[in-house]
């Protein structure tokens, strides 16, 4: 990857993420990986519309890991071209740990590719916008924001999963790193083998569409949540990995925030919590 600058991924706002839209200078900009899974109780139902839980589930869900609430989540395609970063793995590095069901690397063709636990990328992603009561650096409310998205809803009694695949090409000056989503439900009860099949199907999704685009990957990430939603519940299951700048109150630190681990920026943004 190319060298970026903190000042290439500064938005127009003082203490707050910004959705990135590219447009004059601008063309660089972070990804982030974000998925959850929520419940509410039905209340705001009725024969004719189950529209206002389902509308409360997602929005539980919006800040269940990440703090992505209050935002105006624009859907977009899945892909982090050369000039964007992915926090957690190029910014606020996280360790490498392979999945426990890829012990081994994959072959296709002559290349050989790792398969990683997305866990930690999406608490990289979490640590830096905060909780809901905590936050940290979210997304100012009402902003609007791109980001790769799927979501589903499903009333009780039913066992819900949101999942994604992150797919890191060998060759980032050329081609995007590539983003997998999956959503759903599974049976409440004996799911671990169709866990199993549903991140075997994510990593196999990516490499499928490496075949299609003449793409080579070196590296993929999966992830993977479950929820179980009761009878009178509504469950929402979301991905939702947003392409954003970082505030104007991080310009101090000029570069240094782009070269810290998670642990040092989990550190470091101590300050920051205490200001917000």
């Amino acid at each position: 990857m190319k060298r970026i600058n903190i000042e290439e991924l500064v938005g127009s706002h003082q203490e707050f993420l910004e959705g990135y839209w590219p447009q004059g200078q601008q063309s660089n900009y972070l990804f982030g990986l974000n998925i959850a899974v929520a419940k509410v109780k039905n209340k705001l139902s009725h024969k004719g519309s189950s529209l206002l839980d389902m509308i409360n589930a997602f929005d539980l869900a919006e800040v269940a890991e990440g703090h992505l609430g209050q935002t105006n989540m624009v859907t977009v395609s899945s892909f982090c071209g050369p000039n964007g970063l992915i926090w957690g793995l190029d910014v606020c590095k996280t360790e490498l740990r392979k999945h426990t069901l890829f012990p081994n690397k994959l072959k296709q063709g002559a290349d050989y590719i790792g398969v990683h636990n997305a866990d930690g990328l999406m608490k990289a992603f979490a640590s830096l916008t905060g909780g809901v009561d905590d936050p940290l650096f979210c997304f100012q409310p009402g902003s609007h924001v791109l980001s790769a998205a799927k979501s589903y809803y499903a009333n009780g009694p039913k066992k819900i999963y949101a999942a994604l695949a992150l797919g890191i090409p060998k060759d980032r000056t050329q081609n995007a790193c590539l983003l997998m989503e999956d959503v759903g439900f599974l049976p409440r009860r004996n799911t671990t083998k169709l866990e199993r099949k549903v991140l075997d199907n994510l990593v196999h999704s990516v490499l499928a569409v490496g075949l299609n685009q003449r793409v080579q990957y070196s590296d993929i990430f999966i992830g993977l949540k479950t929820l179980d939603v009761n009878k009178g519940e509504t469950g929402c299951a979301l991905v939702s990995a947003p392409y954003f700048l970082l505030p104007k109150a991080l310009l101090n630190t000029k570069s240094e925030v782009l070269e810290m681990s998670l642990e040092e920026w989990e550190k470091f943004s101590e300050k920051y919590k205490v200001n917000n």
